[in-house]
């Protein structure tokens, strides 16, 4: 769902000016309702506005009515639908900012701090999702249009990864990478190279192909839900 409050900053939900939304979620017997629509940009919590509708849906969910932003570089964020606690403050456990970036029924997110595979793989779990799996030719341009927005001189970590059986390369969600799949792999890799590289990144230096690296390294990472 949209966010009631400002994103920390600006420059996310993979874009410069994130859009939230300026008011409460209404309740199912409120029926649809104007809200407005805010582009956070140049330290203003609302540089730009425009009205959208909302509706509460009995099942849990909400319906919005959305107009695409006629403001360059501005895109609608979204929240990770959480389970308020006893007090309602709706935090979670997870990484506290839950903006992430939606593309059809999936949701991204790029954390620029530097984490191993594993401690990557834990944030990602804790906020209901696993690391970025990468299928298609279209989710890795989406996906790079996201790291231009980010930080285009780091590497990656990805959802793929031989820690199982090596060069069997497996994907977050438990699928195998076959043979004949998508894949985007730099000239010579994987390579394991010294015997001790299980991990799959967006490799900076190869133009984000993808590489096998050690996975105590510490890199930005993409997480899904």
């Amino acid at each position: 769902m949209m966010p009631t409050k400002r994103p920390l900053e600006t420059n996310r939900c993979g874009t410069h000016a994130p859009v939230w939304m300026k008011g409460e979620h209404p309740t199912s017997i409120q029926g649809a309702v104007r809200r407005t629509a805010c582009a956070f940009w140049e330290g203003e919590e609302c540089h730009w506005s425009w009205t959208i509708h909302v509706m509460a849906c009995p099942a849990g969910y909400y319906v919005y009515k959305l107009p695409k932003p006629t403001i360059c570089h501005a895109a609608y964020c979204t929240t990770v639908p959480l389970d308020e606690d006893a007090e309602g403050s709706g935090e979670s456990e997870g990484s506290g900012d839950m903006t992430y970036t939606r593309r059809g029924d999936t949701q991204y997110k790029i954390y620029t701090e530097s984490k191993t595979y594993d401690a990557a793989k834990k944030t990602c779990a804790a906020d209901g999702g696993h690391l970025a799996v990468i299928k298609t030719e279209a989710v890795y341009n989406f996906l790079l249009g996201m790291i231009r927005d980010a930080d285009v001189n780091k590497d990656y970590w990805i959802g793929l990864n031989d820690k199982a059986v090596e060069n069997s390369w497996t994907w977050a969600d438990g699928e195998p990478l076959n043979d004949g799949g998508f894949t985007k792999w730099a000239p010579g890799e994987p390579n394991n190279a010294e015997g001790i590289q299980d991990c799959g990144q967006l490799w900076a230096a190869k133009d984000f192909r993808w590489d096998d690296d050690r996975c105590y390294n510490a890199k930005y990472f993409i997480c899904q839900i």
